[in-house]
Parts: C-alpha cells; structure tokens; sequence
C-alpha cells in the first residue's frame, strides 16, 4: 500500500476488524487484518484524510499452506531502470516491504538488446540482488535468445550479458541460475517465440516448468 495522510478502517459482515493509519510521510507499507472467515465482501472504508493508493490485497485461511506469486516488472526495462527507483514506494525501494522469500529475477533480454556492458550489468544487478536478499533468497535467470535476423543483438552480446548474470550469482553465492538459452536449445527458438524476444505459450510453459522444478528442490 502506498498512502497520503489517511486513515481507513477495514470491515466485515458489518464489523470493523482493523484501522490503518497513514497519517505519516508516504511511503510502502505491508498490513495484515485478522477476522473470522467470512462470505461477504471484505470493504475498505475510508474514515479522514486524504488519499489512499493501495497497491492490491490478498485473501487467506490461516491455517491452510499456500503461496503467493506476485509478477513484478515493466515492459522494456533494464537492470539500472530498477536500481535507480530506489523511492519507497517504487520497484526497487519497495523490495524489502514486499517481502518475498523468494525472489526470482530475470532481466538480461533488454539489456543485451540495449547495448547495456556486461560491466555495468553487474554492478547494477549485483545492487538488485543485495536488495532482494533483504527478505529472502534468490533464483536467477538468464533470457531466452532474442532474434539477430529482425534486428535483435548478435548472439556473442546476448552470451556476454547471460555470462554476467552467471557471475553475479556465483558472487552472491547464489544457486546456479535457471539458463534461458539452454532451455530454448542454445539458439533463438521461432516454435517458442512469439516474436524476435518474447515467448509464446509453449514458450512460457518451458519457463515456468523450469522455475517450479527448481523451487521444488
């Protein structure tokens, strides 16, 4: 939630279950409301002040296992784009407040079709990662290889960025990351892709299967 000066109450079946107050500088916070489980709606009411930005919610029995995907990201961004919002509330700063036990990064394909160096590539990841230790481990990846035939980096500067990836790991002493190269057969793959850089269904199934293996470990 990233909040103005505001305060909001939290109601169910009619009962108030929990105040929030944001009646502070802005910023990104996490707050959890218990209550009896319920079948109707589960409202936010605001009672004073200004405006309130809340960012989403999530619903749960306490006493069931589960787990929450949250898909961060933006089209077209770099690795420095997400070091340099370093506010609160913003991607970068806002890391530590989500909280995630595990976070899965996997930003190499804008950078390698965006001229990025592989030196400056670690140095910026290696800042995004520390940021993501914070609240819990790490499970990189590198891209699936983009297109040099419509115009897309040469393969020598897509290995070169996947390359640094790889380095920043084995520094951070995280665990080997996931290779989008390998997993697409070590080339730009046309019945996986989409188009020149993202992946189609199957593509993105290839993908998926490969991170639920490795958090199943």
């Amino acid at each position: 939630m990233q909040h103005l000066l505001g305060v909001i109450a939290v109601e169910t079946d009619g009962v108030e279950r929990g105040v929030i107050d944001t009646m502070k500088p802005p910023a990104l916070e996490r707050h959890t409301i218990s209550f009896p489980e319920t079948t109707g709606p589960i409202i936010l009411r605001r009672r004073s002040g200004g405006g309130i930005f809340i960012a989403g919610g999530v619903a749960w029995k306490s006493e069931l296992r589960r787990v929450q995907v949250i898909n961060g990201g933006w089209g077209g961004s770099r690795v420095a784009d997400w070091t340099t919002t370093d506010q609160v509330y913003r991607a970068y700063g806002g890391l530590p407040t989500v909280g995630a036990d595990l976070t899965v990064i996997c930003l190499t394909i804008n950078d390698w079709n965006n001229g990025t160096t592989p030196a400056a590539y670690k140095t910026q990841m290696g800042l995004l990662v520390d940021k993501a230790l914070l609240s819990g481990d790490v499970l990189m990846m590198t891209g699936t290889p983009s297109d040099p035939a419509q115009g897309k980096a040469a393969y020598p500067a897509q290995q070169a960025i996947a390359a640094a990836a790889i380095e920043v790991a084995a520094a951070k002493g995280l665990a080997t990351p996931i290779e989008g190269a390998a997993l697409f057969g070590g080339a730009f793959a046309p019945g996986l892709m989409f188009d020149s850089v993202h992946p189609n269904a199957a593509g993105q199934a290839r993908i998926a299967e490969a991170v639920r293996a490795r958090v199943m470990i």
